[in-house]
């Protein structure tokens, strides 16, 4: 099954978009050396591995710490339902962090030095949360100096040069539409971690209410070069009742990266225990 579609057929989507905005591509060697990164993303790369290249140190301190929500939306009984999202690292030992910075879930990302957590630069983001009971996670994902961060109406920034203050901002939109992007902001949505593979590629999923760019729920790949594509999740699971991808649920890349792993799910009541399926797509 494929993971992605081109052309100009309306359940596929609008096919490859370039971007002038997008900043050129890094330049080209072998995979490790270019993703070369210490902690990617989720899970750490994108087989979701959780293997941490750096050597392993006591644990008996506390080298620097910083906050990552403002606001915690503490409920009246002390609980906070929330997922916070992953730190990424780059192989220059830069964190970086998603912060929720108010009550309203606006979010920022700060870059601190991995020694001494000092902050190197921020930057605001107006990614809007997915609707949920409880607060869904921002996450971010980096590809050696390339820092994929989540916008609202399913855009994506991206920052070259992460481990520098003097980085350089571009965003790019995986679809074409000629609504002012005001309007399609609160209407599509990306809802999970993002995903980048060894050579750059970028993967997530989005959700989208009734919008006049004409999208459906569902998976999308925006490529090294910056050109995108997108899959909607009932055609790629062939069940007209798969509302879309499974909220906060990243999509994984086997060892080889031909395959990408996603969940998307069926529409239930709330009572109800959720249902869907696992998909494996060609990357």
């Amino acid at each position: 099954m494929s993971g992605c579609g081109g052309g100009d057929d309306p359940v596929i989507g609008p096919g490859p978009i370039p971007d002038p905005s997008w900043p050129p591509p890094p330049p080209a060697g072998p995979p490790a050396a270019a993703g070369a990164a210490a902690w990617s993303g989720h899970g750490g790369s994108a087989n979701h591995a959780a293997r941490a290249p750096a050597t392993a140190q006591t644990l008996n301190r506390v080298l620097w710490s910083a906050p990552i929500d403002i606001s915690p939306p503490y409920t009246a009984g002390g609980s906070l339902l929330i997922h916070y999202g992953s730190p990424v690292i780059s192989a220059a030992n830069v964190v970086i962090l998603p912060v929720k910075r108010n009550t309203a879930g606006a979010f920022r990302v700060e870059a601190r030095s991995g020694a001494t957590g000092s902050l190197l630069w921020q930057q605001d983001t107006d990614y809007i949360l997915p609707a949920s009971s409880w607060t869904p996670s921002m996450n971010l994902a980096l590809h050696g100096e390339r820092l994929f961060i989540p916008a609202a109406g399913g855009r994506v920034l991206v920052r070259d040069q992460t481990s520098s203050a003097a980085g350089v901002l571009s965003s790019i939109l995986f679809y074409s539409s000629a609504v002012p992007q005001a309007t399609l902001n609160t209407q599509i949505r990306i809802n999970t971690p993002l995903t980048v593979d060894a050579t750059g590629n970028l993967y997530f999923g989005f959700i989208a209410d009734a919008n006049a760019a004409g999208l459906s729920s569902g998976i999308v790949r925006i490529a090294r070069d910056g050109t995108a594509i997108w899959r909607g999740a009932s055609t790629l699971a062939q069940d007209a009742n798969v509302t879309g991808p499974a909220l906060n649920c990243a999509p994984a890349l086997s060892p080889d990266g031909q395959t990408l792993y996603v969940v998307v799910n069926i529409a239930v009541g709330n009572s109800a225990p959720q249902s869907g399926y696992l998909l494996a797509l060609d990357s």
